[in-house]
C-alpha cells in the first residue's frame, strides 16, 4: 500500500513535466537532455507525452506587438526621441531554429534591439527637416532592413510604425513657426507693377 501511494505521489509530482499541453497559437520545441539537445521538429497544438528528463519550450506564433522608446542622433548631431511600434511573429516551421539560435527571450534580444538599431542608422543619415517631413519614406526604408535582419533570426516582421518623433524643443518651435508664416506678397506686387 505504501509503495502504491509513493508511486502515485511520484506520478502526480511529475505530471506537469510528462504531460505537456501546447495551447492554441503556440508551437512546441523539445529539448532532450540525453539525446543531442534541441529536436529538429515542431510540436503542434494539443497534448504531448514526453520524458521527465526532457523539456518542452512553447513559443507564441501569433502576431505580437511591442512598443519601444529610445533616442537617436540626426546627421547634425541633435538628439531625437522616437516612439515606435513593431509587429512581428515567429516563423512557425522554424521555431526550433529560433530556439537554438536565440532562445525564448528573442523579443528582448533581437526584435527590439534590431528595430532600434535600424531606425538609429536611418535617422543618422537624415537632416532634421527630412526627418520631420518624410516620415513615410523613413519608415519604408527601415522596414526593409528590419525585416531582413529579423528573418535571418527566424522572425517575421508584420509592420513597423513610428508613433511619435520628438525633436529638440527649439528646433520643433522653429519648424512650426515656419509652417505658420504667411506666404510672401512679392508675386502680387510684381503683377500689379507689370500692369502699368
Amino acid at each position: 500500500l505504501f509503495a502504491l501511494f509513493l508511486t502515485l505521489s511520484f506520478a502526480v509530482f511529475l505530471f506537469n513535466t510528462i504531460f505537456i499541453t501546447v495551447d492554441p497559437g503556440e508551437k512546441g520545441v523539445l529539448w532532450k537532455r540525453f539525446d543531442n539537445g534541441t529536436e529538429s521538429r515542431v510540436y503542434d497544438e494539443g497534448l504531448h507525452l514526453i520524458s521527465p528528463f526532457n523539456v518542452m519550450y512553447k513559443y507564441d506564433t501569433r502576431i505580437q506587438q511591442r512598443e519601444t522608446e529610445f533616442s537617436a542622433l540626426s546627421s547634425g548631431g541633435l538628439i531625437i526621441e522616437i516612439k515606435a511600434l513593431v509587429r512581428f511573429s515567429s516563423i512557425r516551421d522554424q521555431v526550433y531554429l529560433l530556439h537554438q539560435k536565440v532562445g525564448p527571450d528573442y523579443i528582448e534580444r533581437v526584435v527590439i534591439p534590431e528595430t532600434q538599431a535600424t531606425l538609429r542608422r536611418v535617422i543618422g543619415t537624415k537632416v532634421l527637416g527630412a526627418i520631420y517631413f518624410t516620415q513615410e519614406s523613413l519608415v519604408q526604408k527601415s522596414l526593409l532592413s528590419v525585416a531582413s535582419e529579423l528573418r535571418r533570426n527566424y522572425i517575421q516582421l508584420d509592420d513597423l510604425l513610428i508613433k511619435e518623433i520628438r525633436l529638440p524643443t527649439l528646433v520643433a518651435e522653429a519648424i512650426e513657426t515656419k509652417l505658420l508664416e504667411k506666404p510672401p506678397q512679392i508675386g502680387i506686387k510684381a503683377l500689379k507693377g507689370g500692369g502699368r
